[in-house]
């Protein structure tokens, strides 16, 4: 079974610089790297990063702070992570919508890797990561999300925890993801 993880956004833009930065990331990041070490064992494993990367003029800026801007530091994946840019098979795709399928080559990577089940970790449940899960569930991918690899930010009105539990049960109950509550729950 050929496992493919895509990691949205696991950059320091969202981590540790910049006007995004979100201290909650840093929990997750042990067990993203975790499930990317067991992959990577794998033959038949793949890990793609699909990471924020905008121009300084760019729309998504009216809604949010800037953040991400091609070529600082932002952009980069976060220091714990970088070792899976450099194995075999794996890539680093830029972004700047939502959806991480739009506006450049993972749908074509996709189509390419034939992945027979996705597994998406990252940030945020309820912007990136939801509209990844939900274009791929509309291309009849089968995906998996651990609730220990996916986060959110706190801000008024956006209780994190309760953001995330909502998320993932839509997910769960709308798109027919599987959720699990630990990465070290899939069978690799």
């Amino acid at each position: 079974m050929l496992t493919l993880v895509l990691a949205i956004d696991t950059v320091r833009g969202f981590c540790d610089k910049g006007n995004m930065q979100n201290p909650r990331m840093k929990n997750i990041i042990p067990n993203i790297e975790d499930l990317m070490e067991r992959v990577q064992k794998k033959r038949d494993g793949n890990i793609i990063f699909v990471c924020d990367n905008h121009q300084e003029d760019d729309p998504e800026f009216k809604r949010f702070p800037k953040h991400c801007i091609a070529g600082t530091e932002e952009v980069e994946v976060v220091p714990q992570l970088r070792r899976f840019l450099m194995a075999a098979n794996n890539n680093y795709v830029p972004k700047n919508k939502f959806n991480a399928l739009l506006g450049n080559r993972l749908k074509e990577s996709l189509a390419t890797i034939k992945p027979d089940r996705i597994i998406i970790v990252g940030v945020c449940t309820d912007i990136c990561i939801l509209y990844t899960v939900a274009a791929l569930r509309e291309l009849e991918y089968e995906v998996i999300v651990p609730k220990d690899c996916v986060e959110t930010f706190d801000a008024p009105d956006h209780n994190a925890e309760d953001v995330n539990n909502a998320m993932l049960k839509h997910m769960a109950d709308i798109l027919g993801v599987e959720i699990v509550p630990t990465q070290a729950g899939i069978g690799i």
